[in-house]
């Protein structure tokens, strides 16, 4: 197969800790639009962070170690919290990531933190699959009736579906190789554990972070994560189907779930699976999913493809650029092939596709327990993982590059001859891998080496990037002689040397024009017709930073306030001085003031510290005073600064006062009965009144303090005693006195009126006599007389009254209170 640019670069351990991401995707070009983009987000940002901290040799750091240290990781995202209130959602150690809720606004502010690297939405991606309805009428060889229905009826051997024979698997089985001891993980809705077909090793919830729930529940879903599982290790079993790896050890990584109806998963739950991927020892991850560019992304790629966990990644099915992270130079992008090996109409392309396989109509485990077709890079990116989980049974030290070399080895050219952008290097086949590909005969004469396999460098966005240049070697009998040519793929990178004979150099120049910040990837690829070792590739990264920020001052508060009384002492007061970006904690700032009641007790420093003064209020009226302190630090955005410091001084205090109300209290009582108490109000005010004591006294016996004493405000209360006073007025003084206090001491007079007591009860009957004349036989009148109660208690005491004789009647014989007795006479029988 003729050669092609390769676009994965050679890993050195240290790479990923030097490759700073500083915005989230290269087309965002500025922090507006990279705050539009997080308000998209609904403010769900990732946050790449660095290490402030100086390491002795960074390149003894083992592969794939993590930037920032577990403790400092919770120390910068506590502050970042703190500071920005800023929920954290999670935070992603293994890749010094935290998942958190910001404001747009705050966007500026992050980046310019020394400890973050990278701000980016953490956006929703979903499935790279296909509607059925576009598998079957795009590509018809399946018909509408399910040619393998007798399978789920009836016991059978393994169906082996067309797509793993079509890259070679049961020739490799022949061999024994059936992908033993190669772990395998699919990022995606989970998998059915129950189905009888699978058997998985273990699985990981990537959303809530547990290893309890990646069932393949999620019904917008439709099983995609279990198809794939399916298609990579189905058992074999003798019933079902048969995957193309059958023995790996398989995990599910549920990074999927439900938005508002889709299926759906975040960014931040995919680098999470696949950093959990990294901890287990899983080698090869098949990632089925399209998304946007991430920078963070690519750093977890790159950190685990260090570690040894390689990235199969989906092309997409939109038939146009291959999507991320297919697209990323750290996983391999799987484009789609029909049952004919011609690029499926729906699968993208381009030159970051690297592989194709077979994609449509696909027959794969579904779960509970049944099966069913699907279509779309999804179904063709497992079957490249498969091959691969095979070539690393066969050889588990193959670094990435070697297992690409592997793939493009064994690889069946499909379409136009070489590397090409509708099918990569062609359709993955694993019988080809192991056995070492087709390549050409013969003993080469001269082997071709480059040094370094990778340059990187860093320039801030505006300025002129440098050159570079990497060793062409060449050793064997044949290396004086030998020839070899350079390429590129970028329009940012010139070749400057390109050509030569035997050793040499070959060189570029970079140019920062139209790039937006973060690294920028080219691959120089050097070819040697005839050598061992040919082709050979440099990764050249260029990152564009953001400038670092103009030194700036800043000041705050922007205004002091004190409140004085007049010929009291004023309190002194200071503010802070803030200088940022570049040169701050060298540069110098100094303070002046304007009036003479201001004097500055801290009037200059160098880096940010604080302004400090003193105010005097002697000599000044009642009213405000307003002075201007200035801060002056040279060359600084935002000086000249200014704190206007405001100093009001009041009249002094009004003098302390007590006063006493009401001045007299009077009570009237009958001889001999209880008399009640009484009281008045104390009240202190002006300076100190709250807490000045005061005290209260009386004079004469007959009174008793029940309240005589109290601080500030209040009230005294006194009982009086009329036991043995007689008729008459009796008169004390309630003396209250606070010291210091004006109108101290104070009186109150009360004055206790004594009346006679009350008369007794009398009973009195008016007339004292009745008499009247009848004639014998005639009828006699009735009659009445008054009865009158008096004194105390009359209105309720009873009377009674009797008679003697029989011929008078009682009609009127009781009542309550003054009234009448009345009766009647009879003459009757009387002589």
């Amino acid at each position: 197969m003729t050669s092609a640019p390769i676009r994965h670069r050679i890993l050195i351990l240290w790479l990923c800790l030097t490759i700073p991401v500083v915005v989230s995707q290269a087309s965002a070009q500025s922090t507006a639009a990279l705050q539009a983009a997080v308000a998209q987000s609904g403010g769900r940002v990732i946050v790449t962070l660095k290490s402030t901290r100086v390491l002795a040799n960074p390149a003894l750091m083992a592969p794939g170690a993590p930037a920032v240290s577990a403790d400092e990781l919770q120390q910068i995202s506590t502050r970042l919290g703190s500071s920005y209130s800023a929920p954290v959602i999670r935070s992603l150690p293994a890749t010094s990531m935290i998942v958190a809720t910001i404001q747009p606004a705050q966007v500026a502010g992050l980046l310019a933190d020394p400890n973050v690297a990278a701000v980016e939405p953490d956006r929703i991606w979903f499935a790279a699959d296909v509607p059925a309805s576009v598998g079957a009428a795009k590509h018809p060889r399946v018909a509408t009736a399910d040619p393998w229905a007798a399978y789920r009826t009836s016991p059978r051997a393994d169906n082996v579906p067309w797509g793993v024979t079509q890259v070679t698997a049961p020739s490799v089985w022949a061999s024994g190789n059936k992908g033993d001891g190669i772990k395998v993980g699919i990022l995606d809705s989970g998998g059915d554990a129950s189905h009888p077909d699978l058997a998985y090793a273990g699985g990981y919830d990537a959303i809530n972070g547990n290893t309890i729930n990646w069932n393949d529940d999620v019904a917008s879903c439709n099983g995609h994560g279990t198809h794939i599982a399916g298609t990579i290790a189905a058992k074999d079993d003798g019933s079902g189907v048969v995957g193309v790896a059958p023995h790996v050890l398989l995990y599910a990584m549920k990074v999927f779930q439900d938005v508002g109806g889709q299926c759906g998963a975040y960014t931040s739950s995919q680098i999470a699976g696949l950093n959990w991927a990294v901890s287990q020892g899983i080698r090869l991850v098949n990632v089925s999913i399209a998304g946007s560019v991430s920078y963070a992304y690519d750093a977890a790629m790159q950190s685990a493809a260090a570690s040894g966990t390689y990235v199969f990644a989906a092309a997409g099915n939109a038939g146009g650029a291959v999507t991320y992270p297919g697209s990323s130079a750290y996983a391999f992008g799987i484009g789609a092939l029909d049952d004919t090996n011609n690029r499926a109409s729906f699968s993208d392309f381009g030159p970051e596709l690297d592989f194709s396989a077979p994609g449509v109509n696909i027959y794969s485990t579904l779960p509970g327990g049944v099966y069913g077709y699907k279509s779309g890079t999804s179904m063709a990116t497992p079957h490249a993982v498969g091959v691969a989980a095979l070539i690393l049974s066969n050889n588990p030290s193959l670094t990435f590059d070697q297992l690409q070399q592997k793939l493009i080895d064994g690889a069946l050219d499909v379409d136009a001859a070489g590397f090409d952008n509708n099918t990569g290097y062609g359709l993955v086949r694993a019988a080809n891998s192991i056995a070492g590909g087709g390549g050409g005969g013969g003993t080469p004469s001269a082997t071709l080496a480059v040094s370094p396999h990778s340059r990187n460098v860093s320039v801030q966005a505006g300025s002129a990037a440098p050159s570079d240049n990497a060793a062409i070697t060449f050793s064997g009998s044949g290396a004086g002689s030998a020839t070899w040519t350079a390429t590129k793929r970028h329009n940012w990178t010139t070749l400057t040397v390109s050509t030569g004979t035997g050793n040499g150099n070959v060189s570029w120049s970079r140019s920062t024009a139209g790039l937006g910040y973060g690294p920028w990837v080219d691959t120089i690829t050097v070819t040697s017709t005839g050598a061992s070792g040919s082709p050979t590739y440099i990764i050249d990264s260029l990152t564009i930073t953001v400038p670092p920020p103009p030194l700036a001052l800043a000041l705050s508060p922007s205004s002091r306030s004190t409140t004085v009384q007049q010929g009291g002492s004023a309190a002194s007061s200071s503010g802070t001085v803030t200088l940022s970006g570049t040169g701050a904690s060298s540069a110098t700032w100094s303070a002046t003031k304007r009036k003479s009641w201001t004097t500055l007790t801290a009037a200059s420093g160098t880096g940010s510290g604080t302004v400090a003064w003193s105010r005097s209020a002697s000599g000044l009226g009642v009213g405000t005073w307003v002075d201007t302190i200035t801060v002056t630090s040279s060359g600084a955005t935002g000086s000249p600064g200014t704190i206007i410091d405001t100093l009001v001084v009041t009249t002094a205090p009004p003098p302390l006062t007590l006063a006493v109300s009401p001045g007299s209290r009077l009570v009237a009582a009958q001889q001999g009965a209880a008399v009640p108490g009484d009281n008045a109000s104390v009240t202190l005010s002006g300076t100190g009144a709250s807490s000045t004591a005061w005290t209260a006294s009386k004079r004469k016996s007959w009174t008793t303090l029940s309240i005589g004493s109290g601080s500030g405000s209040g009230t005294v209360t006194w009982a009086r005693n009329a036991g043995g006073l007689g008729v008459g007025t009796w008169v004390d003084t309630i003396t209250v006195s606070a010291v210091g206090a004006a109108g101290s001491p104070t009186v109150v007079y009360d004055s206790l009126v004594i009346s006679a007591a009350p008369p007794p009860l009398t009973l009195a009957v008016n007339p004292g006599s009745r008499i009247v004349t009848v004639q014998q036989g005639g009828t006699a009148p009735g009659a009445s007389a008054t009865v009158t109660l008096t004194g105390t208690g009359a209105s309720s005491a009873a009377w009674t009254a009797t008679k003697r004789k029989s011929w008078t009647t009682l009609t009127t014989a009781s009542g309550t209170g003054s009234g009448s007795v009345a009766w009647s006479r009879s003459a009757t029988g009387l002589g």
